[in-house]
């Protein structure tokens, strides 16, 4: 056979009607051809993008969370501060971090320090166990802390307090 007719004779295959077989087979192949390049289209670019810092959404992320731990100010612990009378439990032993508006506040509460623990003796003595053991009862007593603290000064000093101890007794 010369190589003319072997052409003809491949050529008459491929110009006849294909077969269900091959169609489900081609199309497959095709399909699975577009999915390889679009993930593998994907993986280069997302790799590309961390590495030159062109995207600025994860330098946003780190600005948002960022934190000043200038401003916070750690109190004196408290130990065995007594709790309103005819409680099963009647003291309670904790430790505090207020977080201050800014780093310009920090002097200001510091001169205030003794006035602040004096709120904070009288606050405990207003609540009873019952409500201190729960979720709920922190948060009351943390916010009327944050209220009557911040009443001590003309604007607006505490932003938050954490707890970083608390038993009752």
């Amino acid at each position: 056979m010369d190589l003319k007719a072997l052409s003809v004779k491949l050529f008459k295959k491929i110009l006849k009607k294909p077969s269900k077989k091959q169609i489900l087979i081609t199309a497959g192949g095709g399909v699975l051809i577009i999915l390889l390049s679009a993930a593998l289209f994907f993986f280069l670019r997302s790799g590309k993008g961390e590495k030159s810092g062109d995207t600025g959404r994860e330098t946003d992320k780190v600005q948002v969370n960022k934190i000043d731990y200038d401003n916070m100010l750690l109190l004196k612990p408290f130990t065995w501060v007594s709790l309103k009378e005819n409680s099963h439990m009647q003291k309670v032993s904790m430790r505090m971090v207020l977080e201050l508006t800014s780093r310009d506040k920090v002097s200001i509460v510091e001169k205030k320090r003794d006035k602040i623990r004096a709120v904070v003796r009288g606050t405990a003595r207003e609540m009873k166990w019952i409500s201190l053991r729960g979720s709920e009862g922190k948060i009351e007593f943390k916010y009327a802390l944050i209220n009557k603290i911040n009443r001590m000064f003309p604007e607006i000093v505490v932003r938050n307090l954490y707890f970083t101890h608390f038993i009752m007794r």
